[in-house]
């Protein structure tokens, strides 16, 4: 005889109300819905780790700002990676430090990094000069990308309208501050070669006898 599942709907879980102690609704296939004596009501997701085989929760969110469709939905990407002997759990905290390291390793960021470990050796208004000049001509094309994802490419277009202005001396001082950005990033490891290291040469440079002495 068929074993069968009873699932929740929208309005039982709406409907839940507090107890004196905490309960359980089950949805089925793993799916719980936790209701606290203070009324919260939490989905949680019971599994078993492929590894340790030791049963465990796994939190998808309060409701209702996660919906019952919501957790169903997120339940079933779980079961999914269950059968490729993946735990949720752990793919979950690999998720958020992949999106942390997103955040903390774009070209502004590291390019801020970088310039506070150079502020001890330069003057303040050189500082200002460095930092205005990406905020203007960088930053808004390039500036929250990850360092790792910026092609060539992409640097060079970016440039390619202050070649097109006839500002090669301001193209020379980017690049030479751009490259220091990158080596920067290649001594924290965050990338694994600096593939705008030779970018200058795509550029005609400054005309030298036009500048001061």
């Amino acid at each position: 005889m068929s074993r069968t599942t009873t699932r929740l709907t929208s309005t039982e879980v709406e409907n839940a109300k507090p107890k004196d102690k905490e309960y359980t609704l089950a949805h089925g296939f793993g799916l719980n819905l936790r209701v606290k004596p203070n009324g919260s009501k939490n989905w949680l997701f019971n599994y078993s780790n492929p590894i340790t085989k030791r049963r465990t929760n796994i939190s998808l969110g309060n409701y209702p700002d996660v919906s019952l469709s919501s957790a169903s939905k997120k339940r079933t990407e779980f079961r999914e990676l269950l059968a490729k002997g993946i735990d949720p759990r752990q793919h979950k905290i690999e998720e958020e430090r992949l999106k942390q390291e997103t955040v903390e390793n774009t070209l502004k960021h590291i390019a801020f990094d970088w310039l506070e470990t150079k502020k001890p050796k330069i003057t303040k208004d050189y500082a200002l000069d460095i930092e205005r000049a990406l905020e203007r001509h960088i930053f808004p094309r390039l500036g929250n990308k990850p360092i790792g994802d910026i092609r060539v490419r992409e640097f060079r277009e970016t440039l390619k309208p202050l070649e097109s202005a006839g500002k090669l001396e301001t193209i020379r001082r980017l690049l030479q501050n751009l490259n220091q950005i990158m080596d920067h990033a290649l001594l924290l490891e965050i990338i694994e070669s600096n593939r705008i290291r030779s970018l200058q040469n795509l550029f005609q440079p400054p005309d030298r006898k036009h500048m001061a002495s």
